[in-house]
């Protein structure tokens, strides 16, 4: 191979790590291209070049752009890293062991034995004898047991699950978010902070704007698929969009091939319901700006924070950038609407904060974690 290796400053690097990379490159190529093709070993041969980043040594930037240059698919790579490093690093299992088992398998039960290691070995028997068909449902109707373990556990907790005239409390309610929605008071509430998921009813927008109070902040977290939906509920008298905050990922997923482009952030639609004035020609305008921007320093409109995911939900959202949210659009002991609760990370930003919340989650399952994260929380 002639290759021409430097670093980021023009000089060359040592013999001993070019050496190396090549040497890597060139067994990869072998396993690959090999009939009896052993994932496991190239799996190894990728953490190898991962852990000490030799896909720079080897002429590239990225090693997406390096592995798509071998033909290994940029998900089954990262697919087999994971499973090394788990099994046969973390476990310290030979890869003998593990030769009988398809891949697929493997990263299959990856999640479950990571939550808890003490089945491993069941799940791997399991992985040997079963189709990979009947292992899925296997696994299905395990994860649903779990789930019913949380939602039927009993808990103590001051959080309210209903809605009461005569309380203050915090409340998380639980059930079809229309029914939910519209059963809420009007203009009673001062944020409306929301993540939508995939495919939701644009017209629930309309119901979260009823509940929000004259000169209410609203931020609406969505992408590029459903901006145009949410768009269009925003787009009605006493609805003011003053800005899209951009959060830029740190990390981002890769994708399946150089023919795509990674998802590397998120918009967040932010405004306000602005009161409306009624002009001499008899036409509505609306009054403002009432956009609140609570900020110790100046700040532009993309904010970069590392995704994080720790009670495993696909909306999680960093709690460093709900913090920033939260100060910049509240005040202490206003009350946020949090519909698509998710995980919980609104609410218990919010409690931390001094902050009132009213969430809504459909899901039994979440919707006890919520209660769980929330519940441990400590006002500052």
């Amino acid at each position: 191979m002639n290759k021409k290796i430097t670093v980021s400053s023009g000089t060359p690097l040592s013999n001993k790590r070019a050496n190396r990379a090549f040497d890597l490159e060139k067994k990869l190529v072998v396993k690959k291209e090999s009939i009896n093709l052993n994932f496991l070993e190239i799996g190894k041969i990728l953490s190898e070049i991962k852990v000490d980043r030799l896909h720079v040594e080897l002429g590239f930037d990225n090693i997406t752009d390096w592995l798509s240059t071998l033909g290994i698919s940029v998900r089954m790579a990262w697919y087999l890293i994971a499973v090394h490093e788990f099994f046969v690093v973390d476990k310290k299992m030979t890869t003998s062991a593990l030769k009988d088992i398809d891949i697929t398998k493997l990263f299959d039960i990856l999640p479950v034995v990571k939550k808890d290691k003490n089945k491993l070995g069941d799940w791997l028997d399991k992985a040997k004898v079963l189709r990979t068909t009947d292992l899925r449902k296997e696994l299905k109707e395990f994860k649903l047991a779990e789930a019913r373990k949380v939602i039927d556990e009993p808990i103590d907790t001051d959080i309210e699950t209903e809605v009461k005239d005569n309380s203050d409390k915090n409340v998380i309610l639980c059930g079809d978010m229309y029914k939910q929605l519209k059963s809420l008071k009007e203009e009673s509430v001062d944020v409306v902070i929301a993540t939508p998921p995939k495919n939701f009813n644009f017209g629930l927008v309309y119901w979260m704007l009823k509940t929000l109070k004259k000169n209410g902040q609203m931020l609406f977290f969505t992408d590029e698929k459903s901006i145009f939906g949410v768009l269009s509920e925003l787009a009605r008298p006493g609805v003011r969009l003053s800005r899209v905050v951009v959060w830029k990922k740190t990390r981002f997923s890769k994708p399946a091939s150089l023919n795509e482009l990674g998802h590397e952030h998120e918009l967040i639609l932010y405004g306000s319901k602005c009161p409306l004035l009624a002009t001499r020609k008899g036409k509505m305008m609306k009054v403002g700006p009432v956009v609140k921007y609570n900020l110790t320093e100046f700040r532009g409109d993309v904010w970069e924070y590392e995704p994080k995911i720790k009670f495993g939900h696909d909306d999680e959202k960093p709690v460093a950038l709900l913090e920033e949210l939260i100060e910049m659009s509240t005040e202490p002991n206003d009350l946020i609407l949090n519909p698509f609760s998710g995980s919980g990370g609104v609410l218990a930003t919010a409690k931390r904060l001094g902050r009132r919340f009213l969430g809504v989650e459909e899901d039994k399952y979440w919707h006890k974690i919520c209660l769980k994260r929330v519940d441990d929380v400590k006002p500052l």
